[in-house]
């Protein structure tokens, strides 16, 4: 018997972060940072994955994607537009729905959340077969404050995100915003 799905607030475990001891300065990663931004403004459209690869790297996270938010059929959904890790082979296969689901959440309410175990709230979640220890999911809003897309990292079970995981994806959050603000991007995603 499948065991009936827990309230949101059982899943959400953001402020815990804010507690957990860091495991201090990453190394390196300033310079891939100055690297990356080079490549977001010399329009190479390699960026992205590169920001992918990087978050993967030195977050230690299993799976890494960028989702952005389109239609199909009138229903809006999240296309995983760019990935890494074990996400990478279901780039451009799932579209997961707006609503009720994490990366959804992180955008209604306009700041990053931390889940434990989403697929025990989420059901779209559990009925695709995912296991997710814990998620990190970044809303990302166009210039407007139109919902734009989520930019989200998971890790394996026993592993857990800190403070220094937060300033890295914020940072490598302020190169993805600044590569979907431009056009030659935008043109060469399914969504934008």
């Amino acid at each position: 018997m499948e065991e009936a799905l827990v309230r949101l607030s059982e899943v959400i475990i953001t402020p815990q972060i804010l507690g957990r001891k860091s495991r201090g300065y990453s190394q390196g990663f300033d310079d891939i940072y100055q690297v990356l931004n080079g490549k977001v403004e010399g329009n190479d459209l390699s960026a992205l994955q590169d920001i992918c690869d990087a978050a993967l790297k030195f977050c230690f996270a299993e799976s890494v994607a960028l989702s952005l938010l389109g239609y199909i059929n009138d229903e809006p959904v999240f296309n995983w537009e760019v990935a890494a890790g074990k996400a990478a082979a279901l780039v451009g296969k799932i579209y997961s729905p707006r609503d009720n689901t994490p990366c959804g959440t992180a955008l209604e309410m306009y700041s990053y959340q931390v889940f434990r175990h989403p697929e025990r709230h989420y059901a779209w979640v559990r009925e695709n077969g995912f296991v997710v220890p814990e998620m990190i999911t970044m809303p990302i809003y166009k210039e407007d404050m139109q919902s734009f897309g989520t930019f989200w990292l998971m890790h394996a079970e026993g592993k857990h995100f800190d403070k220094e995981d937060i300033r890295i994806i914020s940072m490598l959050l302020t190169l993805i915003n600044k590569a979907l603000r431009k056009k030659a991007f935008r043109k060469a995603l399914t969504f934008s």
